[in-house]
């Protein structure tokens, strides 16, 4: 699954705040970055398993995270978002996403029912 318009899905629920809801977080941290360990793009999900809290770190730590991810290839082709949706813009085809309560996300072609 490549998921194009994650922003959508993103807003979709309120993981950072149901993330801080159930984990424990200093409170010398003003607003610890909540990320997801599965991108959305590659069809991570919202639920408590998949999200982290960058709690702490410098921002190059943060940077390091990212360019972590963006450095995996999948069939010589690396993981990060715009590299994918270049590569495989033919093959993509329209869908949607249905978010649950838990986070959890369902992915769907645009003519299969939820």
């Amino acid at each position: 699954v490549i998921v194009q318009g994650t922003p959508t899905v993103r807003a979709s629920m309120n993981y950072d705040g149901n993330y801080h809801n159930n984990n424990t977080v200093p409170s010398s941290i003003k607003k610890p970055e909540v990320h997801h360990i599965e991108p959305l793009y590659l069809g991570g999900s919202h639920d408590l398993d998949n999200l982290i809290a960058l709690e702490g770190v410098s921002g190059n730590v943060h940077d390091q995270v990212h360019k972590l991810f963006d450095s995996f290839e999948y069939k010589g082709t690396r993981l990060n978002p715009n590299t994918l949706y270049s590569t495989f813009q033919t093959q993509l085809v329209p869908g949607y996403a249905v978010v649950t309560t838990d986070g959890t996300i369902h992915h769907y072609r645009h003519d299969q029912p939820p």
